[in-house]
């Protein structure tokens, strides 16, 4: 479904790829489980042709029948072991009839070592920090492939996570890092007019957990922002990943500069906030989904310890709504925001449920930003 506020600079997303989309415990499953036989079996919900259908039915007269939707290129086989693109999956993917406006690089997952030899789902994953021709050539594959399914004369978003595959880098040589590489790219994001807009982090466990209180902060992304310093590259605000990021401040007793994280912080959202007002110059997408990270009684899920579960806004509660809103307002009038993602969990067993409850989102976020 897309839809466009006043300002035209707007795009609700659909999150889905085509014909596998992977999280929670399929996605865990599929990682764990090595065999490509029992991979592909939990390879879930094909996305795409269920928004599609969705789109096409709530279209309403003298809107846009134009769907937008964001996609992991890395995930839909785009791309062999050697980050080559495979021009048969590009050709498949742009049949669909979806518009590509913004793209989600392969990461490092919490544990997954970079290139490991292993076939698990998550091998494709890239280190933007790591000044390595293996990281050059992943990213200009990305951009390759962008450049021939992205809408001519739109802005093209790749969403980049920040986070190292080693558990040992400080501050300085992952800013560094990461500000080599694409500094090496920035005449080609000129050429095809794509920004890269790298994405706060949650609360993360295991043996990256070190990095929580840097890779979220606002401290990070404006030293970071300040290191790179070009047009092309900004910022992805995720606005759960900021929700867990809160609660392990406010749980560990730190702070980000001044802000101490109390609780009238979380569930005020007065981080969010404060991190899109510091940072709106930069800020040029957004993921928006719920969590319930700010509820100091809540406990994580099994599947989502770091509370970073991508709930529907349909859980929102009527008394914070007005403070979630509130919270994006930064955003929106940033010089730069080129798009929003609905970035929510599709459903494993019910289609319409699925259906229904992002429609409801949709409203619920046309609500708050037009």
């Amino acid at each position: 479904m897309s839809t466009r506020t006043s300002s035209d600079k707007i795009i609700y997303f659909y999150h889905g790829v085509v014909n596998k989309n992977t999280y929670l415990i399929p996605r865990l499953i599929s990682s764990l489980i090595r065999l490509p036989l029992f991979k592909s079996l939990f390879f879930i919900f094909p996305g795409i042709d269920q928004a599609i259908s969705l789109q096409k039915g709530s279209v309403k007269e003298g809107e846009s029948n134009e769907f937008a939707v964001e996609i992991n290129p890395s995930m839909l086989g785009v791309f062999n072991r050697s980050w080559e693109v495979k021009q048969k999956v590009v050709d498949k993917i742009k049949q669909v009839g979806a518009k590509y406006v913004s793209f989600h690089a392969p990461y490092v997952d919490d544990g997954v070592i970079f290139q490991k030899a292993s076939q698990t789902m998550l091998d494709n994953t890239f280190d933007l920090s790591e000044d390595s021709s293996k990281t050059l050539f992943c990213l200009v594959s990305h951009l390759q492939f962008i450049d021939q399914v992205g809408p001519e004369k739109k802005d093209k978003v790749l969403v980049v996570h920040p986070l190292p595959a080693s558990p040992y880098k400080n501050e300085h040589e992952i800013i560094k890092g990461i500000a080599t590489v694409l500094k090496k790219v920035t005449p080609l994001l000129e050429d095809l007019n794509i920004f890269v807009a790298i994405e706060n982090m949650p609360w993360m466990k295991k043996k990256h957990e070190r990095y929580t209180s840097m890779l979220g902060s606002i401290s990070f992304f404006e030293r970071l922002m300040n290191e790179i310093n070009h047009p092309n590259v900004g910022i992805t605000f995720d606005w759960g990943h900021a929700n867990c990021f809160s609660r392990y401040m406010h749980d560990h007793k730190l702070a980000d500069g001044a802000f101490t994280f109390t609780e009238k912080d979380l569930t005020t959202f007065a981080y969010h906030k404060k991190f899109l007002t510091d940072l709106q110059q930069k800020i040029m997408h957004l993921h928006l989904h719920y969590n319930e990270a700010h509820i100091l009684t809540s406990k994580a899920p099994f599947y989502a310890k770091n509370y970073d579960y991508h709930a529907d806004l349909t859980k929102l509660r009527p008394e914070e709504y007005p403070f979630y809103k509130e919270s994006l307002q930064p955003a929106l009038g940033s010089p730069v925001l080129k798009s929003i993602v609905l970035e929510t969990v599709p459903s494993f067993l019910s289609q319409q449920s699925r259906l229904t409850k992002y429609k409801d989102s949709v409203e619920i976020l046309k609500s708050m930003v037009e």
